[in-house]
């Protein structure tokens, strides 16, 4: 008999806290639901004077692959300079989704490297370009929309092609490549994972509570949505970019072998929309990583455009012996191109458009 009652006991006692851990997934959903309605309908404001962190400049997306992405209608200072955004969330000029006749659409794909980390609006390689074909055009006029944005893996880039880029009908799409492609964006959802088998929100609020924390404290940004990515586990500069090591969600977005499906998938689009596609990588010392990267598209039929030859060259006609000495980067801590370098990415991609007859 009261090996019975135990067993009842303990049966009760399971189902109980069942309950509960039910209860309190249910509770991360809601909170999940309450975290992106929160983050697009009052994202984290820039400062009204003083500079503004890329924190400040991004809001949480809907999709799950892009992660985040740039608030519309910014006009703020980030690095030194000017930048402002389009009431699409886009750096550059403003343009509607459908296409006029005789325009030619150029649509760019990147990071914070096509973004333009550390130069003002106007001297971002895409606007340079933009403004060199309308110079030299009679026949056509050029837009040219930049969705990049600090961060992005190829994986999410080519995400934001499907999700926004392909409105815009693009005639050609431009995709810069840089290393940490292959690794975490900056930053990854703050999502409660409430179908994880992995975690017991019961232990979690136990902790919670025995530590006198709400479950909920976050910083601001962590209210939005949002957290930074886990650093790589050797090298605290980089973020994650070993699958084993990053949330399970996001395994699938880091490494190689995410660069190269997502350059298949890119490929496919091509093929499905009919745009002209290319890939552009300034990187000088990365040989490796480029090499797998030309053959990757050499495979795909792809064409590269290789800025980093074109930065040796403008080094050794100088007599430079590093690109800081020759202010090719914005300075000797921000090693993103400076508006010199911006211009020689611009002037290298239209060479290839004229050779391509536009």
């Amino acid at each position: 008999m009261w090996m019975s009652r135990i067993a009842l006991a303990g049966l009760a006692t399971f189902l109980s806290l069942a309950a509960v851990e039910c209860g309190l997934r249910v509770r991360g959903h809601l909170l999940n639901r309450g975290l992106l309605e929160n983050a697009l309908t009052t994202p984290i404001e820039p400062p009204l004077d003083g500079p503004a962190e890329l924190g400040h400049m991004i809001r949480l997306s809907r999709n799950r692959r892009i992660i985040y992405e740039l608030k519309p209608n910014l006009d703020v200072t980030f690095k030194g300079h000017r930048v402002t955004t389009n009431e699409n969330g886009f750096r550059g000029q403003y343009y509607p989704q459908e296409k006029p006749e005789n325009v030619i659409r150029i649509l760019g794909l990147g990071d914070s490297v096509m973004f333009g980390h550390g130069v003002a609006d106007d001297e971002v390689y895409l606007a340079v370009l933009e403004e060199s074909l309308n110079r030299g055009s009679d026949l056509h006029r050029f837009e040219v929309i930049n969705t990049a944005v600090p961060g992005y893996s190829t994986a999410m880039e080519v995400e934001t092609l499907e999700e926004k880029g392909l409105s815009y009908s693009p005639d050609i799409v431009i995709l810069h490549f840089v290393r940490n492609d292959a690794r975490l964006p900056n930053f990854v959802r703050k999502d409660a994972p409430v179908f994880s088998v992995r975690r017991l929100f019961l232990v979690d609020f136990v902790r919670a509570s025995l530590r006198g924390e709400e479950p909920e404290t976050q910083d601001l940004l962590s209210r939005r949505g949002l957290a930074k990515s886990p650093r790589h586990e050797n090298l605290p500069r980089r973020f994650a970019e070993d699958p084993d090591r990053v949330p399970e969600e996001y395994r699938d977005m880091v490494g190689w072998s995410a660069v190269a499906e997502s350059l298949a998938e890119l490929a496919a689009l091509r093929e499905r929309h009919g745009f002209e596609l290319v890939v552009v990588t300034n990187s000088v010392k990365q040989v490796d990583i480029i090499r797998a990267l030309i053959a990757a598209c050499d495979e795909l039929s792809i064409p590269v455009v290789d800025v980093g030859e074109e930065y040796r060259r403008f080094l050794a006609a100088g007599g430079f012996d590093s690109l800081q000495e020759a202010r090719l980067v914005v300075s000797k801590r921000n090693y993103h191109p400076s508006a010199q370098g911006h211009q020689i990415i611009a002037d290298a991609l239209l060479d290839w458009l004229r050779k391509e007859g536009y």
